[in-house]
């Protein structure tokens, strides 16, 4: 300030001064030099307490760099941050001084919009503060935290390796996990976590954020509710999904996507009275490719409407073929991601019926129990409008999921498919053999048909027989055929 007055004759800019009552303040001045004949004989201050103005920026600060909901760092600032870090251990590598190390978690609340349906968003916003409040807790205090937007958040360990930051991610899992109380409700929460490290995941922050979101979804691909490591094989997994993902679009887009069609029997007369479209694919490359490798792919991508679309529309033109070969009474069961019921309008379903002129009666979608459960009422709305146009619902892996007779309840199917994996050991488990009667009777008194999956014994459709239940599907009578196959099956039993 003295030198740039006594160069300049005057000085502006901000100070800490005192008042009269002790109290420091921030002041903004201006002072100017006056003089006499080259003779310095006052000095002329003019200041402004800017203390206001300074807490209005510190507010602006922390609305540009935190995020307002739970106070911890917000996405662009934690970016600026991992990025500087990187910056200074990629500084230190250059002097040849020991290299250091950092990791990084992205954390993904799993399923977190059922508590934003069922609860509302004010209920979801104080779920999303008490998991920041257990990020606080539980990760040491030279880790910089962030929300990263919606139900994201992101942990930057420095100065420790990818097996601390997995014993924290293991603790964060095992927190978040605990049946957790929010305004008197007990909730069942549960995480993601995806971690990348310097230098084995990348060496930029760049990698290092892709990598360690990448791992977190494949987490998500795993089952969820725990933690998943980038590495190399994860690289060459992720690679191969992504040129899966490109030639299952070409083949969906060239229609290379083929649909065949396994028989369900009328347990009592033992005509074929139903078939389950089921997708196949066959690349030239590849070779056949299982639905469980690429209808997961075509979920994660975005392509499963697209898929579903055209499985739809050939199944429909071979169930016209059929009732047009004399079999009117054949229906298709026709299966239905809950990915399809959020990403793609469901009018084409009527379209097409109404194109081939089928009635609506002949098609049944199929959906998986947990479906109408993970996605609340928007699905539970479009299957009350396939039933009142007369399209049948089948609940299938029934007895897999989380909430079965809950599922029952919410979604009204008129036929429950009991899983495979309760038939497979019918013959000898007498605890499958109780669930499966027990299901079969409730089915009865709620007038619902049941189809048992996965019958491949003489000896496991006697003891469904006896059971009474009302159709049979699986190897033993066929597994999925070509259209032509199923004609042919349908001509020879059902004379």
């Amino acid at each position: 300030m003295w030198h740039s007055l006594e160069t300049t004759g005057t000085w502006q800019g901000q100070l800490n001064n005192r008042r009269s009552d002790g109290v420091v303040y921030p002041e903004e001045m201006t002072i100017n030099k006056i003089e006499d004949d080259h003779n310095v004989i006052n000095y002329v201050g003019v200041f402004h307490d800017i203390s206001s103005r300074k807490q209005t920026e510190k507010k602006l600060k922390l609305l540009a760099n935190n995020d307002t909901l739970t106070g911890l760092m917000n996405r662009r600032r934690f970016i600026e941050k991992v990025e500087k870090y990187i910056g200074q251990i990629n500084d230190v590598a250059m002097d040849n001084s020991p290299p250091s190390v950092c990791s990084l978690l992205f954390i993904d609340l799993d399923d977190f919009k059922i508590f934003n349906d069922l609860y509302g968003h004010d209920f979801g916003d104080k779920v999303l503060q008490k998991v920041a409040n257990i990020l606080r807790t539980t990760v040491c205090e030279h880790s910089v935290i962030c929300r990263y937007g919606g139900d994201e958040y992101a942990v930057l360990i420095k100065e420790q390796d990818v097996n601390y930051a997995q014993r924290i991610a293991n603790q964060l899992v095992n927190i978040i996990s605990q049946p957790l109380k929010c305004d008197d409700i007990d909730i069942n929460l549960t995480v993601s976590i995806g971690i990348s490290s310097y230098p084995e995941s990348g060496t930029t922050h760049q990698a290092l954020l892709k990598n360690a979101d990448y791992a977190m979804y494949e987490q998500k691909w795993l089952g969820r509710n725990g933690v998943c490591v980038y590495d190399q094989q994860l690289q060459h997994e992720y690679i191969r999904k992504l040129i899966l993902r490109d030639k299952l679009k070409h083949a969906i887009n060239a229609q290379k996507i083929i649909v065949h069609y396994q028989p369900i029997v009328d347990n009592k007369t033992g005509h074929v009275c139903k078939f389950e479209a089921l997708a196949r694919w066959y690349d030239d490359q590849e070779g056949f490719i299982s639905p469980g490798v690429f209808i997961p792919i075509a979920e994660r991508y975005g392509l499963i409407g697209m898929l579903g679309q055209l499985v739809f529309e050939k199944a429909c033109a071979d169930l016209d073929r059929i009732h047009r070969s004399g079999f009117t009474d054949v229906v298709f069961s026709i299966n239905h991601s809950v990915k399809e019921f959020s990403q793609h309008n469901q009018e084409y379903i009527f379209e097409t019926i109404n194109n081939y002129n089928l009635p609506y009666s002949a098609i049944m979608i199929e959906i998986t129990e947990s479906t109408a459960l993970d996605d609340g009422k928007n699905i539970i709305d479009i299957l009350a409008a396939f039933r009142a146009r007369g399209i049948a619902i089948s609940l299938d892996d029934f007895g897999t999921g989380y909430s079965s007779l809950a599922a029952i309840i919410d979604i009204k199917p008129d036929i429950i498919k009991i899983d495979r994996s309760f038939i497979v050991d019918i013959e000898h488990s007498k605890e499958s053999q109780m669930l499966v009667s027990l299901v079969i009777d409730l089915s009865r008194k709620l007038k619902v048909e049941v189809v048992a999956e996965g019958v491949e014994t003489q000896a496991q459709l006697d003891i469904l027989s006896e059971m009474a239940c009302h159709y049979i599907q699986g190897f033993y009578y066929s597994p999925a055929v070509a259209i032509d196959d199923a004609i042919t099956i349908l001509q020879v039993r059902n004379k």
